[in-house]
């Protein structure tokens, strides 16, 4: 069996709880000259039960963290229809000259592999030992890696990491040298010796030593600034009391971190206090839905000084979980839709088409029901699009899929978290609970004045904000 390094990669996924380390591997793909996979959300969850939210990657359930979201991975190649999947988690760092040493390991993947091991580590004695960090399943194995996951993700073992390949075993093959380690150090050195874990005392020139000081290349970039929230609200909000304007700004009092200002741009409500800033913005005759939100950001967003990026948020986004802004992922929820009869998914369309005609990436889908990033750099480029974008498409182009093409145009790559979890619009009910894929959800009209959900609501977010009188 023989596979290239461009193959490979196609069909690859890098599992991220930490977008700091993502930034790290990032660096050192980049320095063997080897493609950054597709990002997935890593589970990150204390309890399999309850699902809890934990931002705090590692301890007693990190085994179970990071099985179960290999086994997302392959739930989601099965799904794709990929006959492979190469899975990477964020701390994998690659040996010096890794991408002509994979090229070779790549050309003789043996006959009826079932799962190839990239990375590995040897232990004390000799033997050789499975290492999750940089592995391909096969397509013929992806059912009974699942199944496996039936029983054993039930035992809650601390070292289940180190059984969940045994249905396999009689499948796997491994590198003929270790092409990928894990990422350990502290206080500026490397932990691990030899190629992981510190089992093996045989040094491995590809790697550095424990000991050894951390290139440059892997130094932790330094704290970025506060973030501005810009929100957006229009006239409709004043028939429901702004209820959904309060909840989100509550929600983020409660959950958030890393707030620079809270800018309401719009349509603003008199009982804002000073704290937030108000920015009267009045749609544009003439313009659809979608192209009067974009430029109403845009404006808004030049009115307030506002040069790097920020936070697009809507008055229905509610936080679920603490998160510090400043690290907020990228969320995507997969291709944006290529036929479509009326309402948003047409706008969708729409604004693939017109993006792909101005030679700009195309398929990204931002996740709507999550504050989205946008670049004071790219405002004047934007609102040309926007505009432009008003002649072809009834809505108008969605604001946020236009300003993620734009990063990725100046070549923004590596950040971007795949949510898996569509369900992200309460309707009827509040069945909406913090979850271990979900940091927060957005509501429809109709659920804002079903009595239910607001009375849910106001359980939840009933503490007045410093930015309300």
């Amino acid at each position: 069996m023989k596979l290239t390094v461009e193959e490979l990669f196609a069909h690859s996924l890098v599992i991220s709880c930490d977008r700091r380390r993502l930034d790290i591997m990032r660096r050192g793909f980049e320095r063997e000259g080897l493609p950054m996979p597709r990002t997935v959300e890593g589970f990150q969850f204390r309890h399999i039960a309850d699902n809890q939210w934990w931002h705090a990657p590692g301890g007693r359930y990190v085994a179970v963290n990071c099985y179960a979201t290999h086994v997302m991975c392959v739930k989601m190649a099965q799904f794709l229809g990929w006959p492979f999947v190469a899975i990477f988690e964020d701390d994998a760092w690659p040996r010096a000259g890794a991408r002509e040493a994979l090229e070779r390991e790549l050309s003789n993947i043996p006959d009826g592999c079932g799962a190839f091991f990239l990375g590995w580590c040897k232990r004390r004695n000799g033997d050789v030992f499975c290492g999750s960090h940089a592995c391909v399943f096969f397509a013929d194995c992806y059912e009974t890696f699942i199944d496996a996951h039936k029983t054993e993700l039930k035992s809650y073992s601390v070292d289940l990491s180190f059984r969940y390949y045994l249905p396999l075993r009689r499948r796997i093959a491994f590198a003929s040298q270790v092409l990928f380690c894990q990422m350990n150090f502290r206080n500026g050195k490397w932990i691990y010796t030899g190629a992981t874990r510190g089992w093996s005392r045989d040094p491995d020139p590809g790697f550095p030593r424990a000991g050894d000081v951390l290139p440059p290349e892997m130094a932790f970039p330094p704290e970025p600034p506060p973030v501005d929230v810009l929100y957006v609200v229009g006239r409709g909000a004043k028939d429901i009391d702004d209820r959904p304007l309060r909840w989100s700004l509550r929600s983020l009092a409660k959950h958030a971190r890393g707030i620079g200002r809270v800018i309401v741009a719009g349509y603003p409500p008199e009982w804002l206090s000073p704290e937030a800033v108000a920015v009267p913005v009045p749609d544009e005759p003439g313009m659809g839905k979608q192209a009067s939100i974009a430029l109403c950001a845009i404006k808004a967003a030049r009115a307030a000084g506002i040069g790097g990026a920020f936070l697009y948020s809507s008055d229905d986004h509610y936080l679920l979980a603490d998160a510090d802004l400043r690290w907020w992922p990228r969320y995507y929820t997969g291709e944006m839709e290529t036929s479509a009869v009326s309402g948003h998914a047409r706008s969708l369309v729409e604004t693939r088409r017109f993006l792909a005609s101005r030679g700009l990436p195309s398929w990204r889908r931002a996740c709507v029901h999550l504050d989205t990033w946008m670049d004071g750099a790219d405002l004047d480029r934007a609102e040309a699009l926007v505009r432009d974008g008003a002649a072809v498409s009834r809505l108008g182009l969605e604001p946020t899929c236009v300003f993620n093409a734009l990063y990725e145009a100046r070549g923004g790559a590596g950040h971007e978290l795949y949510m898996h979890d569509r369900k992200a619009n309460a309707a009827r009910d509040c069945d909406v609970k913090v979850g271990r894929r979900r940091p927060g959800f957005s509501t429809t009209p109709e659920a804002e004045r079903d009595p239910g959900v607001v009375a849910w609501m106001e359980a939840q977010f009933g503490e007045k904000s410093k930015w309300e009188r």
